[in-house]
């Protein structure tokens, strides 16, 4: 995922902005993920399926009656449990991936809120706006030591609410993430901490 970072000073002087450059990938894989395992449900249970029908054909033979005069294999109702089945499965996996994404964000001194925008499959986009009171914490992360590029770790509390905690941003230069979190100190103090590289 790449990201896009105003990082210029007249911008810096009033908001730290980042959006996503591919805002719809993660729902693509999970569709696609979902529909690999659909199909995958239907190839192994297809050979069962179709094992019970012609048992269940050979049944009626040995009791005087032809199923395929009667016509219940062009009953679409008897194929409903086969692909209802490989359809129920993929919908289940594409739930269980749907976790939300920060596809963007933005800390605004002017108004001094923190807004963000997730996604997630099957969900429309939600944008949270939380003030900068509610911040508790805000780390620019990189995973490794030698890592050229992280993210936001941002733990918010709002009243009324749990406290929650953020990814926010990929890739964005660990230069650029430094750079703002000192223009970002003006606002919340030491809640902004030093870089983390989380090998060390």
């Amino acid at each position: 995922m790449t990201s896009n970072v105003l990082a210029g000073q007249e911008e810096m002087s009033h908001c730290f902005c980042w959006r996503s450059s591919k805002e719809g990938s993660s729902a693509r894989s999970s569709f696609l993920l979902a529909a690999a395992a659909s199909l995958a449900v239907l190839a192994m249970a297809a050979p069962v399926y179709l094992l019970g029908l012609g048992l269940a054909s050979l049944a009626s033979l040995a009791n005087g009656v032809n199923p395929s005069s009667s016509g219940v294999f062009a009953d679409p109702a008897i194929w409903i449990p086969l692909f209802g089945t490989s359809g129920l499965a993929g919908l289940m996996l594409l739930v269980a991936t749907s976790r939300k994404t920060v596809i963007a964000f933005s800390f605004d001194s002017e108004t001094r809120q923190l807004s963000y925008v997730e996604t997630a499959p099957l969900r429309k986009l939600r944008t949270t706006v939380v003030p900068f009171e509610s911040i508790r914490a805000v780390t620019p992360t990189a995973l490794t030591s030698y890592a050229t590029a992280g993210y936001l770790s941002v733990i918010t509390r709002v009243p009324g609410l749990d406290e929650k905690s953020l990814w926010l941003g990929n890739d964005i230069p660990v230069e650029s993430l430094q750079e703002h979190c000192t223009w970002l100190s003006k606002y919340l103090g030491d809640r902004v901490q030093p870089l983390l590289r989380q090998d060390c």
